[in-house]
């Protein structure tokens, strides 16, 4: 009980507005559709009674004014008349069956969507070095894999409320129609449903827990093979990446086959119970010479409602159980949703004169002592060339990310023309920004796309950058500003990727142009004339550029050492 309650404050946590007012339409339409199961079960002992003694039709309410209606047919044709209308009717429930599949389905479906579009945003906003603390495989697996998982949840979730309200709406006809009998039944169903969920419960759990861990080393296994796939290729032997997958692909598959053996446990319990109970009801109306005119209709009716009964607990035994396996799923969800994003504003920022690093130090969340940069200033002015140089370790890359806005310093703060980097100002300064890291990372899609990503597609704009960066006879000879590069620019050079990069951080003509080891990659030739035909293209942009080569400085008006 306890994990049901969990998952229902989970869910009306992820549920917004709309969609709990889905929810509750759908849930007053589960009550119709349960209305019109009881009326199905119920309506055959009356039919039946009227076959086996007609003259009820004279004193029964109901077949009184409906036989009035037909005109008073003989007996024969009020039956076959009224036979037509009960096939008619059992016809429209299962459209009626149909229709609520389908907007069930559509309902679920459409959480799916709401959900793994709500994370992406929620990851979108993420702190960098919120970011940085996750997995990026485990956020990957959060929106494909865990949404999809909670849709199903939440489809479980609304066959146990459906099946709870027609068993309920079935046992209270069954108490209407002999209270004595069907509580007795009661106490037997009752004793074998609890003793199941019982069973249910805990081996479900340990199957979920299984399924959650090897899940999780699943997903990061492929995630680190693909990501490391030219080291991989170098190395001799292979053997521990295949015996690592191999572990978590067969844990994984033997949680499922847990979940699956123990979702089907309810269907052969329930069925064997239930015949049990309908021949011990006949050989003690046997033995009691009840008239059989009598207990034909009992029979009958009891007999329709177990043959809808049985699939009905053996279905919400089943959706409990994988309410509860896939519960780790929920979780994972909600955790995600948990997290602080960034709340941005709005507000401008010009730069117009200086950049001030006013004694910002910072270290990295649980690093060792000592921070990466203590105390450190410096000036920037507006339209200047500052170069960065240090070795691997001083806080230089550090450095350019609080510039940026991208981390926040613990002490000390960067302020633009006196104004200081807030979460009002930083979504603009960041926004005014072109930055080139060390490791230039593509999409793939087409050289034009990559330049112009994220800003309006300006084909002019993209050939005059090509041009700048010497790479247009290269895309000239394929197709142009259109040609694919593959993944993260897999069909190009690393040099090629890095001067994409510089293209792509010059497109929207930034204030300020960040170069952290921007031309690593480049022989010192093509280094060289890169430099000299950019920075003869940037007369109105402030420059911060970092390298280990002090000849990739020399156009720069100050060189600070970390």
């Amino acid at each position: 009980m306890k994990s049901l309650q969990s998952v229902i404050s989970k869910l009306r946590f992820l549920f917004d507005r709309k969609d709990k007012l889905h929810f509750f339409s759908l849930f007053a339409y589960t009550v119709l559709y349960s209305v019109i199961e009881m009326v199905g079960v119920g309506i055959i002992i009356p039919f039946l009674n009227l076959v086996t003694q007609f003259e009820i039709v004279y004193t029964h309410a109901i077949f009184n004014t409906l036989y009035t209606s037909l005109g008073r047919p003989s007996p024969n044709t009020t039956i076959i008349l009224m036979g037509l209308g009960l096939i008619l009717f059992y016809i429209s429930r299962a459209g009626i069956s149909l229709h609520y599949d389908y907007t069930t389905s559509r309902f679920v479906q459409g959480r799916f969507h709401s959900i793994a579009h709500r994370l992406f945003n929620h990851y979108l906003q993420l702190p960098y070095l919120s970011y940085q603390a996750h997995h990026s495989g485990q956020l990957s697996r959060t929106i494909i894999t865990e949404s999809d998982q909670l849709s199903n949840l939440i489809y479980f979730s609304l066959v146990v409320l459906s099946e709870s309200i027609t068993t309920i709406f079935i046992y209270s006809f069954l108490l209407f129609i002999n209270w004595k009998a069907t509580l007795l039944i009661s106490m037997y169903a009752g004793l074998v449903c609890i003793v199941l969920a019982c069973i249910i419960r805990r081996k479900t759990n340990q199957a979920a827990a299984e399924r959650e861990r090897n899940h999780n080393q699943f997903y990061k296994t492929i995630h680190e093979t693909f990501k490391n796939f030219k080291l991989i290729k170098c190395l001799s032997d292979m053997d521990y990446l295949k015996q690592h997958f191999h572990a978590s692909s067969y844990g994984l598959s033997q949680a499922n086959i847990k979940a699956k053996v123990i979702g089907q446990l309810p269907r052969g319990v329930l069925e064997a119970s239930g015949i049990i109970i309908m021949l011990s009801f006949i050989v003690v109306s046997t033995i009691q010479h009840l008239n059989l005119d009598q207990i034909i209709p009992f029979i009958s009716v009891y007999g329709l409602a177990f043959f809808r009964l049985m699939p009905a607990f053996n279905r919400l035994l089943q959706a409990y159980n994988q309410v509860l396996f896939l519960a780790p799923s929920l979780d994972c969800v909600y955790q995600s949703f948990t997290i602080q994003t960034e709340q941005l504003g709005n507000k401008s920022i010009e730069f117009k004169s200086m950049v001030h690093v006013d004694a910002v130090s910072f270290s990295y969340p649980n690093a060792p002592a000592p921070p990466i940069l203590a105390n450190h200033s410096l000036k920037i002015p507006y339209l200047s060339s500052i170069g960065i140089m240090g070795i691997s370790g001083s806080g230089k890359s550090t450095l350019l990310d609080i510039i940026c806005g991208i981390i926040s310093p613990d002490s000390g703060h960067v302020c633009v023309d006196g104004i200081p980097l807030d979460f009002e100002t930083i979504r603009n300064w960041r926004a005014s920004i072109g930055y080139v890291t060390q490791e230039t990372t593509l999409f793939d899609d087409t050289v034009g796309y990559n330049i112009a990503f994220g800003h309006a597609y300006n084909e002019a704009r993209i050939i005059e950058l090509l041009h700048a960066v010497k790479l247009y006879d290269f895309f000239n000879m394929h197709t142009g500003i259109h040609t694919p590069i593959g993944e993260n620019g897999c069909r190009l050079s690393g040099g090629q990727r890095q001067r994409i990069g510089v293209a792509r951080a010059l497109y929207h003509q930034p204030q300020l142009l960040i170069l952290d080891e921007a031309t690593s990659a480049l022989d010192k030739e093509t280094e060289h004339h890169l430099i000299n035909e950019v920075f003869s293209k940037l007369k109105s942009q402030t420059i911060i550029s970092v390298s280990h080569h002090a000849a990739a400085l020399h156009y720069c008006d100050q060189i600070i050492r970390l």
